[in-house]
């Protein structure tokens, strides 16, 4: 074991502690924790290098795509907007079928919006988050109705949650805050279970930290119920974590740039704001991970670098299940969000620019 990342925090919280975030253990049924590996790595380490040319889709039923899932032989694409927030299209022909997941507070209704999709664990239900609304939603492929099949709701003991992944019947993994642990396992009662991957094994996290580190580690995560693999990727820093849920393995990845992480905490104690240090480039935008490998759109910009250029074409990196670099391939487009057909060697992808569509690249 060791603590390889020193953070100090700023004087108007006054807080001094080794964060670790080395790799540990992963179990759904105990905090047990065992050593892991860091691997670094640099876009040079990437085997194969590809330009890919997009096949653009628009659709007059999907005016702002958010997220897209690749589910048998279907794509389901999320919408920021009004009315039915789901759309599901045939993946060969990229024939449009139909709307479902209707906005309302009543039952079956998806409360605010879509944060993201889960891929369940049959072939032919699949879930949506919504984060603001505090709710997860069980649909069917097969339904002709707008409305979900199943609703959970996360009661007060689960409310720090800000993810919900299904790992298998009754047990979800949640991103939490205000917490010791970077995950907590529930049912769907909400009653906790165990927890994965304490942020420190040598000091104690409060609330407080909890809270902080929570925010500094946000972005993209899915789950593959096939291979039991979660992996979850920072977005406002340069870092890739991959967790076998079976053996307990978590390997983690820190690159591309190679720059150090720094940051300030501003503002008074109750309030905390997290300020990151203007050279420290942004991370990964979104993720899909699949049998053998799992892909990531890379940022790579500071965020005043992403304010002044906005949208530009996206760089897709490919790993291993295990962190092996595999492939790195630019798009000649800009890429919000992403699922992938192995099989097939093909990347579907929500659009970024003036017009956000969908697009297809094979890789």
């Amino acid at each position: 074991m060791q603590d390889y990342l020193h953070l100090s925090f700023s004087r108007e919280i006054g807080l001094i502690f080794f964060l670790f975030m080395g790799c540990m253990a992963v179990s759904c049924t105990s905090n047990e924790n065992k050593g892991g590996a860091t691997l670094t790595y640099r876009l040079d380490d990437f085997p194969v290098t590809k330009d890919l040319v997009g096949s653009s889709f628009t659709f007059d039923s999907i005016l702002n795509p958010r997220k897209i899932l690749l589910k048998g032989d279907y794509l389901i694409v999320s919408e920021n907007n009004f009315g039915n927030l789901i759309h599901v299209l045939e993946k060969k022909t990229m024939r449009y079928l139909k709307s479902t997941g209707n906005q309302g507070d009543g039952p079956g209704q998806i409360r605010s919006g879509i944060w993201y999709f889960d891929a369940g664990l049959d072939d032919e239900h699949y879930w949506a988050y919504d984060l603001t609304g505090k709710s997860f939603y069980k649909f069917s492929l097969l339904d002709s109705t707008t409305k979900a099949r199943r609703t959970i709701r996360q009661n007060e003991s689960w409310f720090l949650g800000y993810s919900i992944h299904q790992l298998e019947e009754n047990r979800f993994i949640s991103y939490m805050s205000r917490d010791g642990f970077k995950f907590g396992i529930f049912d769907s009662l909400g009653s906790r279970i165990s927890s994965i991957r304490p942020w420190s094994l040598n000091d104690s996290v409060d609330q407080m930290k909890g809270y902080i580190l929570m925010g500094l580690n946000q972005g993209p995560m899915q789950y593959n119920p096939k291979n039991r693999i979660f992996a979850h990727a920072g977005i406002k820093y340069e870092f890739l974590e991959i967790l076998h849920i079976d053996n307990g393995d978590i390997i983690r990845l820190e690159g591309p740039s190679g720059v150090e992480l720094k940051y300030e905490i501003k503002g008074n104690p109750s309030d905390p704001i997290l300020e990151m240090g203007e050279e420290v480039p942004r991370g990964f935008r979104d993720l899909y991970v699949g049998q053998n490998s799992i892909f990531l759109i890379y940022i790579g910009k500071t965020l005043k670098e992403t304010r002044e250029e906005g949208e530009t074409p996206s760089l897709i990196l490919e790993f291993g299940i295990n962190g092996e670099p595999k492939g790195k391939y630019q798009c000649d487009l800009p890429v919000r969000a992403i699922s992938v057909d192995e099989s097939e060697k093909k990347i579907y992808a929500v659009t970024g620019g003036r017009e956000p569509g969908l697009a297809i690249f094979d890789y």
